[in-house]
């Protein structure tokens, strides 16, 4: 069984690839993919922090309310 922090983990790498082909359509004149590594990491802890950002204030609370 997969946990949720690897599905953070897959779901941020699956949205950077789909983020770096809109990147790529968009400015063609971009002929390298490399990123400084920190810039790498910086990006894919974002991404991260956003889909846990996401999953905390969209998924509803089942706890009844008094």
């Amino acid at each position: 069984m997969i946990d949720t922090t690897d599905m953070i983990s897959q779901a941020a790498e699956e949205a950077l690839v789909a983020f770096w082909q809109v990147v790529a359509r968009r400015f063609p004149q971009i002929k390298g993919g490399d990123l400084h590594f920190d810039v790498e990491i910086q990006l894919k802890l974002a991404a991260e922090q956003a889909i846990k950002a996401c999953i905390f204030y969209n998924t509803p609370d089942d706890t009844p309310e008094d």
